[in-house]
């Protein structure tokens, strides 16, 4: 787990925690990062451990690039998220907290990342739209969000607090309005040109 998290988290939260990917001679093992930070939230009983894919990638591109992306991964403990609200409304809660932290290990990189980029599998894209409607929360912090395979509107309805937070991230939006959104599903949304200076 990423150090310093759990410390802060840990009463509010303590089925949940955040990693940091890492292969090979690319490990890192003081945190002080100086790449693209990019926050994987998996889905429904999903593992923290489905970020392989994309930070293997990433690793092996970044050898041909004058950039490279660190990818972080949140546990949420493989919570059945898609049939009880009250995880939803938890693990935003903490996702939250996470992107907060993960900006403080680039206090001494060169160029400071102001905001993260949010991939979020399945549920963990509608966590990802759910942090627009928590109280407080900057949407400054979050540059892009790139959902995959996710439910934007219920699939099932079981549970009043899934229906309800469906409704909130599908009715209330920021002030400054929500970053730009990415959907893989069964249509995209175009997004402006993002130059990677800007992340």
């Amino acid at each position: 787990p990423v150090p310093g998290l759990q410390e802060r988290t840990e009463n509010a939260f303590p089925r949940y925690s955040l990693y940091l990917y890492s292969e090979g001679a690319k490990k890192t093992s003081n945190f002080k990062l100086s790449g693209i930070p990019v926050l994987f939230i998996p889905g429904n009983a999903g593992s923290y451990k489905q970020v392989r894919s994309l930070g293997s990638v990433a690793i092996t591109k970044a050898e041909e690039s004058d950039y490279h992306f660190n990818y972080f991964s949140v546990d949420l403990n493989g919570e059945k998220n898609a049939l009880y609200g009250g995880f939803l409304l938890e693990q935003t809660e903490f996702v939250h907290q996470c992107i907060r932290h993960i900006l403080s290990f680039y206090s001494e990189a060169k160029n400071k990342p102001k905001s993260v980029v949010v991939v979020g599998h399945s549920m963990g894209g509608v966590i990802a739209r759910g942090l627009f409607t928590l109280e407080g929360f900057d949407p400054s912090l979050v540059h892009t969000i790139i959902t995959q395979a996710t439910p934007h509107s219920p699939v099932i309805r079981i549970d009043p607090l899934l229906d309800e937070y469906y409704w909130t991230i599908n009715n209330v939006s920021s002030s400054d309005g929500p970053s730009p959104c990415l959907s893989l599903d069964k249509f995209c949304v175009p997004l402006p040109a993002v130059h990677l200076s800007e992340c």
